[in-house]
């Protein structure tokens, strides 16, 4: 068989689902269900690799009933966030990977508690290896940082602050993963920093200072950063149902895919496309099937 035919494509998401404990909504029903079963029946099938985020297990079955139906749905793969015995977290981190192809080994870890709500939660990141076939592997990491409430930098000084414990912990994690093999990386999820922002420049340049390259295939095939959060079009939300009002952080960019490079000659990646979708919804009660838009990216593994 020839190289060509070898080559792998591999189509990944990562979403952040919105779907927190019970309990806990923005506009006094986030209408959880029936998201997710629109999930399943319009989004699931056309992925391979699905990162999630504050999809969360805690008080609840829809977790663990949707990674069911991913099985049935031809995902069999997958691994979640945990909440740690010491210390102690209400709910778990609300991270997760569904995959169509196995998992050869997976890692975890909590970062640094946050602060305010996030505080509950034991955020942290996932990292599995994947084996794709012919001889082919893929690390995949997901995570999710510490979220800001406001748009008040003075304000969101404790939670960049809190962010920024966590992101070097991050890349820790990462190169600990990725040390011993020449597998290609991507990392995704909801890093919680605007792209627009000067974070993001610091964001990269940490990577840079640890010794990572990271491509961002959405800028890279869009020249700019897309809105994938608290959309506002001439003042007006695009969803007032089940979004948290918009108007402290409107038109934000907070959820990526990168490839990631560093000093390690690896096994050749390439993107051919990379989109956000918006998984509007048909005759729903809402709007969209969640509160952020997803970003899609397409790869080729040579």
């Amino acid at each position: 068989m020839s190289n060509v035919l070898r080559n792998q494509e591999v189509r990944v998401l990562t979403y952040n689902m919105y779907i927190r404990p019970p309990m806990i909504t923005a506009r006094g029903n986030d209408f959880k269900d029936e998201r997710l079963s629109l999930i399943l029946d319009e989004v699931v099938e056309n992925y391979d690799i699905i990162l999630c985020e504050e999809l969360f297990g805690s008080f609840t079955s829809r977790r663990d009933n949707f990674i069911k139906e991913c099985v049935l749905r031809g995902l069999p793969y997958s691994v979640v966030s945990h909440r740690p015995v010491c210390p102690l977290y209400p709910i778990d981190g609300g991270v997760a990977i569904i995959s169509r192809y196995p998992i050869v080994k997976s890692h975890h870890l909590v970062y640094t508690r946050g602060i305010y709500s996030d505080g509950c939660a034991a955020k942290g990141i996932l990292h599995v290896l994947l084996d794709l076939g012919f001889s082919k592997k893929l690390h995949v990491f997901v995570t999710h940082f510490q979220a800001d409430y406001s748009s008040d930098p003075i304000t969101n000084t404790s939670t960049r602050t809190a962010r920024d414990i966590q992101i070097p912990e991050a890349f820790n994690f990462i190169e600990e993963n990725i040390a011993h093999d020449r597998y290609p990386v991507i990392f995704g999820g909801d890093m919680n920093v605007d792209g627009k922002s000067a974070e993001y420049d610091v964001f990269m340049k940490k990577a840079k200072d640890f010794g990572f390259d990271f491509h961002d295939h959405l800028v890279d095939h869009l020249k700019y950063h897309p809105v994938t959060h608290c959309e506002v079009i001439d003042g007006v939300s695009v969803d007032d149902v089940i979004t948290s009002k918009c108007k402290d952080q409107p038109n934000v960019r907070l959820d990526y895919i990168f490839g990631v490079s560093d000093n390690t000659e690896r096994n050749v990646m390439g993107c051919n496309e990379c989109v956000v979708r918006k998984f509007e919804t048909h005759g729903a009660k809402f709007p969209f099937m969640s509160d952020h838009y997803a970003v899609e990216a397409t790869l080729t593994i040579y």
